[in-house]
């Protein structure tokens, strides 16, 4: 799968470490959504071949999010969440394991696919789009929402749609440059 590369200022970074993905899971309810929310760091090589060897650290969150007024930029919204970010466990030692931009308040919705993802989309029809807001006023396009059984052998399809009670993975497209 292609990576779309959206450089961005966010902290200081540790010097090796030179990307940071970040991928969810999470399950809604009525009341809102929870989950956990893992940024993987890499250095610059990851740019080139994706290798595992390029992974430096990850910091793992909880994440719980109630509803939330829906922003401009998400194609098609079911629904959206500004989620609370609590620090579950890092392996990273640099100044990316505590820098507050990947520990801020985020603001998520969930829609149709982005047009501009349609080619990299991982699970085709039963893919959801995901959307995340870096400055509280709109969505940019960031990945897929898909039941997380898909990311195993003979997963289920799951029900239709942003379900309660189902559990997604969120697989992102893009890659922060740091």
């Amino acid at each position: 799968m292609s990576v779309l590369l959206l450089p961005l200022l966010w902290g200081c970074a540790s010097e090796e470490i030179h990307w940071a993905v970040n991928s969810m899971s999470l399950e809604p309810s009525s009341r809102g959504v929870t989950g956990t929310q893992t940024w993987s760091f890499f250095t610059e090589n990851w740019e080139k071949n994706r290798a595992e060897k390029t992974f430096a650290c990850a910091r793992t969150q909880r994440v719980e999010g109630n509803t939330s007024t829906e922003l401009e930029g998400c194609e098609g919204c079911l629904a959206s969440y500004t989620l609370a970010i609590t620090e579950i466990e890092t392996d990273c030692t640099g100044d990316e394991a505590t820098a507050k931009g990947f520990a801020a308040e985020l603001q998520v919705a969930i829609g149709d696919v982005p047009s501009e993802l349609e080619d990299l989309n991982p699970q085709g029809d039963r893919s959801l789009g995901w959307y995340l807001s870096l400055d509280g006023e709109s969505y940019e396009a960031w990945g897929f929402a898909y039941f997380e059984e898909l990311d195993f052998e003979n997963g289920g399809r799951g029900l239709p749609g942003w379900t309660s009670g189902q559990v997604y993975s969120l697989s992102p497209a893009v890659a922060l440059e740091l």
